[in-house]
């Protein structure tokens, strides 16, 4: 009986942290109009938090890059500053052809190569 509930135990938690929910933090940032890029498209920026779905547990925060304004799909990239959340307040953000400089609240500045978010990744 136990080996049941250990196994049942084992399952929930690995359920728990394959599925995740991404809660965004802050502001979406939105190309502006005065930047174009090969796609066409527009791209917007912001932060997520990324916890499990089941029981919420932090897994990580991310910087987003890409054509849905919701933050859901494009390119990530991960944050080693995050904790506590107001580090992660974004002071600037500067477009430009070759990418996006984000600069934070905290004193980080993060770039990301106009090609990490281009044709809807």
């Amino acid at each position: 009986m136990g080996y049941v509930l250990f196994l049942t135990l084992l399952a929930i938690v690995v359920l728990d942290g394959s599925l995740h929910r991404t809660d965004r933090i802050g502001q979406v940032y939105r190309q502006p109009s005065s930047v174009k890029y090969p796609d066409g498209s527009t791209h917007y920026l912001g932060v997520v938090h990324t916890r499990s779905r089941l029981f919420g547990r932090h897994q990580n925060y991310e910087l987003y890059a890409g054509r849905d304004p919701g933050l859901s799909y494009g390119y990530f990239v991960r944050l080693g500053f995050g904790a506590p959340e107001e580090r992660l307040v974004i002071k600037a953000v500067a477009w430009s052809g070759g990418g996006v400089r984000v600069t934070f609240a905290s004193g980080h500045v993060v770039f990301v190569p106009a090609h990490h978010y281009l044709g809807g990744r």
